[in-house]
């Protein structure tokens, strides 16, 4: 509980929102206990939600709620469902070389696709090999389509080779990168069998 506006705005701009999930009702009944306990005079609950289907409650969880909340608490809702969005994400990524060698073109695979409404004309997908971009190539999608982009680069360095694919920023971040690794030996072991 705080009194100081300030202090409460900078503490919501550096929270990180999480990807777990709950239910709008477990989350209305928390908010309650929690302001039930506040001394203020004036008490308030805003609920920021998209109200999805599924995250409001099961019929057999739904609670009564005047108990938790009584007359002094006040309930506002923000409804931020409706609004379109715009979503491209990679599905895959595979290696398709099988020997590795320092500063020989290795070749990858990544299957993207369109989870928007609308078409997307030249999406930008890039291959970073241990941070650094070594290959692009833009990809037109149509709603729900999806497409492989083929990038090959050529590794600077021996051993462990972190490779990174990823898509332009969209409404939803999660699923617009990919991470694979590959390993480059100094010496590659050679066998020669000789029939006399």
């Amino acid at each position: 509980m705080t009194s100081n506006l300030a202090k409460f705005k900078e503490e919501v701009n550096t929270k990180a929102i999480s990807f777990a999930s709950n239910k709008l009702n477990n989350a209305i009944i928390k908010a309650a206990q929690v302001i039930g306990n506040a001394k203020n005079f004036n008490k308030e609950i805003y609920i920021f939600t998209d109200f999805q289907k599924g995250r409001l409650a099961n019929e057999n969880e739904i609670t009564d709620l005047k108990k938790q909340l009584g007359e002094q608490v006040r309930l506002y809702s923000f409804n931020y469902g409706g609004k379109e969005v715009s979503n491209f994400g990679i599905d895959d990524l595979k290696i398709n070389t099988q020997i590795f060698e320092k500063d020989k073109s290795v070749k990858f695979d990544a299957t993207v696709k369109n989870y928007s409404e609308r078409t997307k004309d030249n999406l930008v997908v890039s291959l970073f090999i241990n941070g650094e971009r070594l290959a692009q190539q833009s990809l037109s999608l149509n709603p729900g389509e999806s497409k492989t982009a083929n990038l090959e680069a050529s590794p600077k360095t021996f051993g462990y080779n972190e490779a990174l694919v990823e898509i332009e920023e969209d409404d939803i971040l999660e699923d617009n990168k990919r991470f694979t690794s590959f390993y480059i030996p100094e010496k590659i072991p050679v066998v020669i069998l000789t029939i006399i």
